[in-house]
């Protein structure tokens, strides 16, 4: 059952908290966005928990960086954009997939329509890895600026991820007569108060007329191909690290000490 988590850590040193979330979750794969601590120290941390033998995966994007204590034949750099990162990964039991790691341009300073273009290209570039490796097996996760029913998520030629399992698995929608491959993002199910966590990854309270304050910016969306691996019951969007809580005492972020952004955490079926 190979475990991971994503967080956009805000340009911080958060050695530390990033230690309780891997010592927490027992990760098998850290993805990290926006860093800003010491790698080699926050290393010997992690190989300091006594579970297993971590290292950094050599990934070139210098917003991101990935720690893990898989073999290291089972996951490997293939492709890294200003954007975004993929590694092919090998885990016994599981077919080989591209996991693609993303973080869009801040919504406070580009329009959505900017950042649904840029979604679109990224979405462009892994479909390309895709034709190059003949499947379609990938999982993409990360900070996507956007919300789940934003256009760079559900247009066909951008992510086209939906919030229907069952149809996500028909594989594909004609579009102008043309077939686009679905995505599935379970990231809808977890929107709002009524359901088991947070409303949210991200709190913001503008002042503008039209604001929702809570936003899923941070979301794993996963192809069809993949779905009998994902387990959809243990995707959470993570409050605490052990004994850290991650949020305040009026249930948001802590942004001045912490991050602005709450980790989201998943596992693959082997």
């Amino acid at each position: 059952m190979p475990s991971f988590a994503f967080w956009n850590i805000n340009r911080k040193d958060l050695n530390a908290a990033t230690r309780s979330l891997v010592e927490a979750k027992n990760l098998d794969v850290l993805l990290l966005c926006e860093p800003d601590g010491d790698p080699d120290e926050l290393i010997v941390g992690l190989n300091e928990l006594d579970q297993g033998l971590y290292y950094r995966v050599p990934v070139l994007a210098p917003r991101f960086q990935v720690y893990t204590r898989l073999m290291n034949e089972f996951i490997r750099p293939r492709f890294d954009g200003p954007r975004c990162s993929v590694l092919t990964i090998s885990i016994p039991g599981i077919p080989p997939f591209n996991l693609m790691l993303i973080h869009a341009n801040c919504a406070n300073y580009h329009s959505d329509q900017n950042i649904a273009l840029e979604l679109i290209e990224i979405a462009k570039q892994l479909r390309l890895i895709e034709s190059e490796d003949g499947h379609t097996r990938s999982i993409v996760v990360g900070d996507f600026n956007q919300n789940p029913y934003s256009t760079g998520l559900l247009a066909a030629n951008g992510f086209h991820a939906i919030m229907d399992a069952a149809e996500a698995r028909k594989g594909s929608r004609i579009v102008q007569q043309k077939p686009w491959d679905y995505f599935y993002n379970p990231m809808w199910s977890l929107m709002g108060d009524r359901s088991k966590g947070p409303p949210g990854t991200h709190f913001y309270r503008g002042n503008g007329l039209v604001e929702q304050q809570w936003h899923m910016l941070d979301q794993v969306i996963v192809r069809p191909s993949l779905l009998e691996f994902f387990d959809l019951e243990k995707l959470e969007i993570l409050t605490a690290l052990g004994k850290l809580p991650l949020l305040t005492a009026s249930n948001r972020p802590r942004r001045s000490d912490l991050s602005d952004h709450l980790p989201i955490y998943f596992e693959l079926n082997t």
